[in-house]
This record gives structure tokens, C-alpha cells and sequence, in this order.
């Protein structure tokens, strides 16, 4: 319990690491015509939104999730300001998918931040427990993975793990781990359903990878917009 409080406490309080996180985020945001155009490492660093080729559009959003870590902006608040920003600048469409980001990169930024601070304490929590919150929208498939225990460098599979998955990671310490009887899971091996594999593989949040986007892989119409978006994000960084 001390664990799940501890998490409960950094995930309420103004997360200074997941801040950064997201801002280093907004560094590289790429605009693409579907999610799955970007391989899985790039999800990591690159702020994407499917369907979406404007970078203003990118940029607003980014800023809302900013928003909502930096000054506590409730969910439903940003996204009806955000859908009203982008519906002034031409935007036709329901704001429900701009909630799902919202949402989605919250969660993200939480937990990349969360891991880091795993990492710094492994002397002392060298392993992590998945769980999984009881609700009645909860993913079965993710049953599958509630209460396994991974070493604090296994991050295959880490939660957030889908679209709207409240699953987190609980460190845990040498004798938590042995006086709990866990064995230990190694998710290369771990035999998980071909749906639960797929989604993991699709969403692919891998925690605490660096990547720069390969600007040789767009289009150049696409790739004049990346760099627009960059070097506006660039300016404003320096106001």
C-alpha cells in the first residue's frame, strides 16, 4: 500500500518530469495522416494526432496538454477550449478524438516521468508490479498482465498500453518481491493473447528512448510543415 499511495501522491502532484517530458515532446512534433506512418520509438518523442496534417492544429494541442500538466486545466475544460481554438481556425468535427489525445499524452507524460524516477530509486526498488485498477471498462486482456512483476529496465510492455488504459507500474523493493512470492516475469517470453500483443505492438510507448524523426521518410509537402512547426516551436522557446 505504501507503494500505490506513493504513486497516487506523484501522479496528483505538479509532475516536474513529465513537464519536461512534454515539452520535449513539443520539440518534434511531426504531423501524419494516420498514427500507425510512425514507427513505434517515434511515438515516444514526437507529438503526433492522427488525421491531422496542419502543424498549428499540432501545436495547439500540444499547448492544451501542456496546460493541463502545467496549471491542473481539468480534462473536459481543455478540450472544449481546444476544440473551440481549432474550430476558429477552420477545423470541421467532433472534439472527441482531441479528448482521447489530450487523455492519452497525459497519461504518457505521467508515466514517462514516473519511470524516470524509477530509475533513479532501482538501488532500492529494482522491480515493478503491473497493475490493473478494477472498473468496468477495464481491457480483459490487460487482466492478463495485473500482478506480474518485471525488472525496472523491462519496458517492452509498460503501461499507459492502450488507448484509455488506466493500468500503472507499483516499484517494489528485494524483500516485497520475495516476501510476496512474485516470480518473475521477462516480457520477450511473457505468452500474452494475439489481441493484447497487437495492441501493446500498435500503440508502442517504450519509456525512456530518445528519438530524433528521420525527415527522409516524409513527403516533401509533409516534411515542409515538420520543419515549419519545429522552427516556430524554436521561436516562441526563446520569447
Amino acid at each position: 500500500m505504501r507503494n500505490k499511495a506513493l504513486l497516487i501522491k506523484l501522479l496528483k502532484a505538479k509532475p516536474e518530469k513529465a513537464l519536461k517530458y512534454l515539452l520535449h515532446r513539443g520539440k518534434n512534433v511531426v504531423s501524419a495522416d494516420d498514427w500507425q506512418t510512425l514507427k513505434d520509438k517515434s511515438h515516444d518523442t514526437a507529438f503526433t494526432v492522427a488525421g491531422i496534417t496542419k502543424a498549428d492544429y499540432l501545436q495547439d494541442i500540444y499547448k492544451a496538454v501542456v496546460d493541463m500538466k502545467e496549471n491542473g486545466v481539468p480534462l473536459e475544460k481543455a478540450n472544449a477550449e481546444l476544440v473551440e481554438r481549432l474550430r476558429k481556425k477552420g477545423w470541421i468535427g467532433s472534439g472527441n478524438r482531441f479528448k482521447v489525445t489530450l487523455d492519452t499524452n497525459m497519461k504518457i507524460a505521467h508515466s514517462q516521468g514516473f519511470y524516470e524516477t524509477m530509475l533513479r530509486r532501482k538501488d532500492t526498488h529494482p522491480y515493478w508490479k503491473w497493475n490493473q485498477i478494477e472498473r468496468n471498462t477495464k481491457r480483459h486482456d490487460h487482466t492478463l498482465l495485473h500482478g506480474k512483476v518485471f525488472k525496472v529496465e523491462d519496458t517492452t510492455i509498460f503501461p499507459p498500453a492502450d488507448y484509455g488504459c488506466d493500468c500503472s507500474p507499483i516499484p517494489m523493493t528485494e524483500a516485497e518481491f520475495k516476501n510476496g512470492g512474485y516470480t518473475l516475469s521477462d516480457s520477450s517470453t511473457l505468452k500474452m493473447t494475439d489481441e493484447l500483443k497487437e495492441s501493446i505492438d500498435n500503440f508502442g510507448f517504450r519509456p525512456g528512448k530518445v528519438y530524433e524523426p528521420d525527415m527522409a521518410k516524409y513527403s516533401p509537402e509533409l516534411k515542409r510543415e515538420i520543419l515549419k512547426a519545429m522552427v516556430r516551436q524554436k521561436l516562441r522557446s526563446r520569447k
